[in-house]
């Protein structure tokens, strides 16, 4: 964060020697499914929602094609996130060289609703509980209890409060009340996590495509939209008060291949050139709950990757990537403004 604070996410809490995902794939007839938690995403670039979600997903072909309808439903497993999101889709090949992959979700609530919890921005409330009170050149009026807001800079400000950490209890805060006053005793703490805003909205869809032209070349294509709420936040800043408005809902993502990699078969490879432009998102959100790739496809920004995999031993998969874009700041009073990020990553997999 700007003010230096350390925020990380702890999924569901359960990281330390328990199983992350259990789920069931059958088949009963000419009925598939798919149940329990796993990571599922809809799409051929996972752009309207690819993430770890509880649920299930029933499947079957369609006669005399070569399509495959599903049903789902589905809710993303982040830490703080109380929603579901359930629909329809059709995956499978339309011609020669040509796939598809288009799914309708519904959220099962509205556009004005909460999505959940943001656990880690929250408010925290003192109750001071002591018996030896002392007020010293006290002016104004102070209340027990409360939220307790920082707001200057510097002990003296116009506008300052604090918790002393030092023996007793001592309360700075103005405007309408100066002085000091000393409470010898305990407090207690509240957090209270602020609300997600719903900045999905209560509906969205995936158009997504496949064609492979001639040996070795894949050309992928994908566009996603929600029917979110526009809205505009203001915020006070170094450059003073900025609005951002939010008022783009879709998401659109290019692909050129040159092959695949296979981790079955090692030597093998792929070369790749990726375009993306994904909407601006207050909650860090593509689409829904749509796949950002450890960071590196960011809500707001719209950019280039060129990239390679290969496979230097069975199950091994060695993946680098340059990444060139134009990203909004995501630092408070700032989120008005982009600059532009040069991201490199590299990393090697093992498959077990």
């Amino acid at each position: 964060m700007a003010d230096g604070t350390l925020k990380s996410h702890n999924g569901h809490d359960d990281e330390d020697g328990v199983i992350q995902r259990v789920w069931a794939e059958g088949k009963t007839g000419v009925v598939n499914y798919d149940i329990g938690r796993r990571w599922r995403g809809l799409g051929f670039q996972n752009i309207l929602l690819g993430n770890e979600t509880d649920g299930a997903v029933i499947s079957t072909a369609i006669p005399k094609s070569k399509l495959t309808a599903n049903a789902f439903y589905l809710t993303p497993t982040d830490k703080g996130y109380d929603f579901s999101v359930y629909g329809a889709g059709v995956q499978g090949q339309v011609g020669h060289g040509l796939q598809i992959s288009a799914a309708i979700a519904k959220l099962n609530i509205g556009k004005h609703e909460s999505m959940g919890q943001n656990v880690y921005d929250t408010t925290k409330t003192f109750k001071v509980e002591g018996t030896d009170v002392t007020i010293k050149d006290l002016s104004g009026t102070i209340k027990g209890g409360g939220d307790f807001k920082w707001w200057g800079k510097v002990p003296g400000d116009e506008q300052y409060g604090a918790f002393n950490s030092d023996s007793g209890f001592s309360i700075y805060y103005t405007p309408g009340l100066s002085g000091k006053v000393d409470a010898s005793g305990t407090y207690t703490v509240t957090e209270t996590p602020s609300e997600y805003r719903n900045t999905a909205g209560s509906l969205g869809f995936v158009l997504s495509a496949m064609w492979n032209p001639m040996k070795n070349i894949f050309l992928l294509g994908d566009y996603a939209r929600t029917n979110g709420q526009d809205y505009t936040v203001g915020e006070w800043g170094a450059n003073g008060y900025t609005e951002t408005k939010y008022d783009k809902h879709d998401c659109t993502a290019l692909r050129l291949n040159y092959r695949w990699s296979n981790i079955n078969d090692p030597g093998s490879f792929q070369l790749y050139a990726r375009w993306y432009n994904y909407a601006r998102n207050i909650n860090n959100l593509v689409g829904i709950f749509g796949d950002k790739e450890w960071g590196a496809l960011q809500p707001g920004s719209k950019g280039w990757i060129l990239g390679f995999k290969y496979v230097p031993a069975k199950n091994i998969e060695w993946e680098t990537f340059y990444e060139m874009a134009t990203a909004q700041n995501t630092l408070y009073g700032h989120k008005n403004e982009t600059y532009h990020r040069n991201f490199v990553r590299t990393m090697v997999d093992y498959h077990f």
